[in-house]
């Protein structure tokens, strides 16, 4: 029907986006709208009664021109979103990566100097007494990412002479890691349970390549979705 045919060329005249899509909207709409027409006619109307009922359950053509217009933005803007949510994430982790990873660093450096003075300390200490108590449960309390501590004496590893802990709640245990180490003599040993920034680093570089990683591909999903559509 001519009448139909012009119509859904103006509600689609200044729609901008994939044209075949837009082509087989138009032929959607067509058909509906062809449906719609010949329904009425049954019921008695005249073409054009018919034509402009048609049109007014469709909701009219300056309504259904905002509704196609703002379909074709929404699809572009989302991919964009997509792409961008995915690099800032990704971006935020690399930088919480950068922060962190110097610090755990520096932390493991300290935790070998704290560890070699506490070995030293109690193994001239072997009763740990309270003043060398005192002095190692300062070194540990100056170091709060040090979570848990034993010290061991002449091999015994079962029953340590000292043993010290900071809240070692480990509900992500993949931030946490331990360590061992002795005194120069190699009659004490002291093994750390502590909070590794650099694992924290890691795991954020991990979740933000990640979350990268499926976002790139939904927006590649819906570009080449369109893309395929234009050929």
């Amino acid at each position: 029907m001519k009448m139909i045919e012009e119509y859904v060329n103006k509600v689609y005249q200044h729609v901008k986006g994939d044209e075949k899509e837009i082509q087989e909207l138009k032929e959607e709409m067509k058909t509906h709208l062809i449906e719609a027409v010949h329904e009425l006619k049954v019921e008695g109307k005249t073409e054009k009664e018919a034509f402009h009922i048609a049109i007014e359950r469709f909701g009219g053509e300056s309504e259904l021109r905002s509704v196609v217009s703002e379909l074709f933005k929404i699809q572009k803007v989302f991919a964009a979103r997509v792409l961008y949510a995915g690099i800032a994430i990704f971006l935020l982790s690399a930088g919480v990566f950068g922060y962190f990873l110097p610090i755990g660093n520096e932390r493991v450096e300290e935790r070998s100097t704290i560890s070699h003075e506490i070995a030293d300390m109690v193994e001239a200490d072997p009763e740990v007494l309270d003043e060398t108590k005192s002095k190692v449960d300062s070194l540990l309390i100056a170091a709060p990412y040090i979570k848990h501590v034993n010290v061991y004496l002449n091999g015994d590893m079962e029953d340590p002479v000292y043993e010290m802990d900071q809240g070692n709640n480990q509900t992500l245990p993949l931030i946490y890691s331990s360590y061992g180490s002795g005194s120069g003599s190699g009659n004490s040993f002291v093994r750390m349970t502590i909070l590794d920034y650099r694992d924290i680093g890691i795991l954020s570089l991990f979740f933000g390549v990640t979350c990268f990683g499926v976002l790139f591909i939904i927006w590649l999903i819906i570009n080449l979705y369109h893309r395929r559509k234009s050929y």
